[in-house]
C-alpha cells in the first residue's frame, strides 16, 4: 500500500529535483509548504510531484519563475494559457528565422 504522503527526498527523486530545489520553490512561493507532524519530517502530497514536474518543464522551456507563478495561481489558467501561447508564437518565428538563415548559407 502507498503511502498518503512523500518526503522531501522521496519527493525529489519521483519529480526529478534535487531536494534543495524543493526548499527553494517552497521558499518561493512555487510550491506550497509541507505539513509537518510531530515527528518533525515535511509530508507532501503525491499532487506535488505533478507540480513540481510543470515547474521544472516550464523552467526547461525557458520560463521566469515569477511566470510560472503566475501559471500556478488558482485563477490563471486564461493567463498562463496566453503566455504559453505567445512563447510558442516567439519560438516558431526564431525557429523560421534560423532555418531561413540556414538555407541562405
Amino acid at each position: 500500500m502507498a503511502a498518503a504522503t512523500l518526503s522531501r527526498t522521496q519527493l525529489a527523486r519521483r519529480a526529478g529535483v534535487h531536494p534543495e530545489t524543493i526548499r527553494y520553490y517552497e521558499r518561493v512561493g512555487l510550491l506550497p509548504p509541507a505539513a509537518r507532524p510531530a515527528g518533525g519530517i515535511r509530508q507532501y502530497p503525491h499532487s506535488a510531484v505533478g507540480r513540481l514536474e510543470l515547474i521544472r518543464q516550464a523552467r526547461q522551456l525557458g520560463f521566469p519563475l515569477a511566470e510560472i507563478r503566475n501559471f500556478l495561481a488558482p485563477a490563471a489558467s486564461a493567463t498562463a494559457l496566453k503566455s504559453i501561447d505567445d512563447r510558442r508564437h516567439a519560438l516558431q518565428m526564431l525557429r523560421k528565422r534560423v532555418l531561413d538563415s540556414a538555407q541562405t548559407e
